[in-house]
């Protein structure tokens, strides 16, 4: 037989077997095509849907908060998480074989070279520090060297959250750093995500903190302005249905029904509305430091400050200050004492009880109480007996009792004419004070005065000078702010004006009781107030032109062996047409309210007069001297010399320094030329803004600054060496 009949066969039988192949996988393609789109079509057009098609949200830009002076204190600003690519990887071909340099070793590639990371490592510290001054520019370069010297550093090094997007684009731009620096994320799903966010910044930091509010960050709510006024600041997220392209790109289209998988009709982004907030910036930032003073010199764990205008209830200033440590009070999240501190008033409830007493007919106000009595319950058993700090004879009128802050005759008063019918006297106390929850424009914690059943006689006594109820601050100013208006008694207000789309809203000053107590009875506890500055327990701060009425009270804490006292000021000013009410509040201190208190009301009175265009012209400031005591030389570290040279031609005293060839002086035990120099850092703490970013200007280097007041820090160093062009970092203070 020939070759090729014996070839004959098995070239049939190969064409037979690719026949079949072919038929069995056309068949198998036939079938997976007639399931894929007949059988099973729906449930793979919907698997494809739910991949490429989703519910996006646009986020709206959440509203801002403004000063009733025009300032922004909260906003929304766009912030990065940067993250660095620090890793080495090995160079491959196109056929996965790792590259080799001549000696052998494997060829290794970074994102940022060598070269590029020792010339730009500094630079891009010192964009990190400006951006965010938590660390220092040392603390960031040994954070990102110590990573980058590891065996195996990470290719996703967080560096710092939330720096400023401006910071960011910075950074981006370096020199050698823009490959190392990551854009997107991958999450564990393979999305990519934008390391760009929305984050919600206070402007003055802790400055008003409490009253603008705080995030709560395991509920997720707001506090204070921004929580009552959550529905308006958020606005409303856009949402639209995406089709993702590639790498985290997502284009916008639309359904036939308009409807997303979830039954939820697409909705148009609209920003949040602004509010306008009636914190003054400058009321705000005085108050808050009278009150940090005073609370680090008296070593108290609290205290709060409220400045309210009489006329219209606007609250001006509410600082809330907290014990953190040994030297630092700061504002806390659940620190608002002035709005939900529940606290005994002591001798400030005594004006409530005299209002609320006058309203009684059977009473006269000019009776003179009885000071040598004692105490009875009223079935005769002996009670403790009450005593005051200083003896004031045999009796005293209620006026006096009010000026000289005398427990016993209170407690006369209320022995003598309520003893037997204890419900009027709550009842009477309820018509002139406001017991009931303020209802404030804030989301803060609020309770009702807590008036005491008065069932023995010790707490009828003990009502009638302030212990045996609690009250919180606010209300306790509201009593006040009423007897300033002649008994119209408005309400606290926290926010001005809404402003939306629609346009702005005015919000108006709210009156609770245009009658709380008579004209007769108002005219009567001005009178008394103002006696108890210049005659009675708050004499410490009488030196005023303007007049000052209030009254002092302290309430004595006693717990656990713990002794302390609660001081309070509270009052208005000036005596003549009152235009603001003010509180003060020292929580656990060992002063009283005339020491401790009404000090604190004083500096806050000053500086609100003088920043009120109408009633500034009164003169308020007084010099401070160097020492010795007997100099006549005005208190100045340091500065520009024809500046301070004019100072002391105003106060018409001769200036001791003659040499004019100085721009620069300072003192120390006498004035003397400050003569910086090139390429150093000056010395510029004790400075005004103005004199330091002067002096830097001239010696070309760029500042940047935070705070209110004279500069208390800088960064660097005074005499650190410095190059022009150069960025110096000034913390303000007090």
């Amino acid at each position: 037989m020939s070759q090729q009949a014996q070839n004959q066969p098995s070239l049939k039988k190969m064409l037979g077997i690719f026949l079949l192949i072919a038929v069995s996988g056309g068949g198998l393609l036939l079938y997976g095509f007639i399931d894929t789109q007949a059988v099973r079509g729906s449930y793979w057009r919907d698997m494809s849907k739910q991949r490429k098609v989703t519910e996006l949200r646009d986020p709206a830009k959440r509203g801002d908060i403004y000063s009733s002076d025009g300032k922004a204190l909260a906003t929304t600003i766009t912030v990065c998480d940067l993250y660095i690519d620090l890793g080495h990887r090995q160079v491959r071909t196109r056929d996965g074989v790792v590259k080799k340099d001549k000696h052998g070793n494997a060829v290794v590639d970074t994102a940022i070279s060598v070269k590029a990371f020792a010339a730009k490592i500094d630079t891009v510290c010192m964009l990190l520090h400006q951006g965010r001054p938590q660390m220092s520019v040392a603390e960031y370069k040994q954070r990102i060297v110590n990573e980058r010297r590891k065996a195996k550093p990470s290719q996703c090094f967080l560096v710092a959250k939330n720096i400023p997007y401006t910071t960011w684009l910075e950074l981006l731009h370096v020199e050698g750093w823009s490959r190392g620096i990551i854009q997107q994320l991958v999450d564990d799903n393979g999305n990519y995500q934008d390391v760009r966010h929305q984050m919600r910044i206070r402007i003055y930091r802790s400055l008003g903190a409490n009253i603008i509010g705080y995030r709560n960050g395991v509920s997720d709510r707001y506090t204070g302005l921004e929580g009552y006024y959550d529905s308006i600041l958020r606005g409303q997220d856009g949402i639209y249905m995406g089709r993702r392209l590639t790498r985290g790109v997502w284009l916008p289209t639309l359904t036939d029904d308009s409807l997303n998988a979830n039954g939820t009709t697409q909705q148009a982004k609209i920003d949040g509305g602004s509010i306008t907030s009636t914190i003054d910036i400058r009321h705000q930032d005085i108050a808050e430091n009278a009150l940090r003073q005073e609370l680090k010199r008296c070593k108290a764990r609290a205290g709060c400050v409220i400045l309210m205008e009489v006329e219209t209830g606007y609250v001006l200033a509410c600082a809330n200050l907290h014990k953190e440590n040994t030297d630092q009070y700061n504002e806390r999240i659940d620190g608002n004492i002035a709005c939900s501190g529940w606290l005994q008033p002591g001798s400030t409830f005594k004006p409530v009880i005299v209002a609320a007493a006058m309203s009684d007919d059977s009473i006269r106000i000019d009776t003179a109480m009885r000071l040598r009595a004692r105490v009875k319950n009223f079935d005769g058993t002996p009670e403790g007996e009450i005593i005051d700090e200083h003896d004031y004879g045999d009796s005293m009128t209620i006026a006096q009792a009010i000026i000289n802050s005398s427990n016993v005759a209170m407690a006369e008063l209320g022995w003598q004419y309520y003893r037997k019918r204890r419900p009027a006297l709550i009842h009477q106390v309820q018509q002139v004070f406001p017991s009931d929850a303020l209802y404030i424009d804030l989301r803060t914690f609020e309770r009702p005065q807590s008036l005491s059943t008065l069932k023995y006689t010790r707490d009828m006594t003990n009502f009638c000078f302030g212990y045996g109820t609690a009250v919180s601050p606010l209300q306790l100013l509201t009593f006040y702010n009423a007897i300033a208006a002649n008994g119209r008694m408005v309400k606290p207000l926290f926010c001005k004006s809404i402003t939306t789309a629609e346009g702005t809203t005015t919000l108006r000053p709210v009156v609770m009781n245009s009658h709380a107590f008579s004209k007769k009875t108002a005219k009567y506890l001005q009178g008394v107030l103002a006696q108890v500055v210049t005659d009675g327990t708050a004499k410490t701060i009488s030196n005023n032109s303007y007049g000052i009425a209030g009254k002092t009270g302290t309430a004595k804490l006693r717990a656990q062996g713990f002794s302390a006292n609660d001081a309070y000021f509270v009052g208005y000013f000036p005596t003549d047409s009152p235009k603001y009410s003010c509180l003060v509040l020292i929580d656990s201190t060992y002063g009283s309210g005339g020491t401790a208190a009404a000090p604190v009301f004083k500096k806050v009175a000053d500086g609100t007069m003088a920043l009120d265009k109408d009633l500034g012209r009164i003169k308020l400031e007084r010099i401070e001297w160097n020492t010795p005591e007997n100099s006549r030389t005005p208190n100045c570290k340091k500065g520009y010399r024809s500046d301070i040279a004019d100072s002391y031609e105003q106060l018409g005293i001769k200036f001791p320094m003659a040499d004019s060839s100085y721009r620069w002086i300072s003192y120390r035990d006498g004035f003397m030329p400050y003569a910086p120099k090139s390429n150093i850092m000056p010395d510029c703490t004790g400075m005004t803004i103005k004199d330091a970013l002067r002096l830097l200007d001239d010696l070309g280097i760029t500042a940047k600054f935070s705070g209110c007041g004279k500069v208390v820090r800088q960064n660097p160093k005074a005499r650190t060496p410095m190059r022009k062009g150069s960025t110096a970092i000034l913390e303000l203070g007090y």
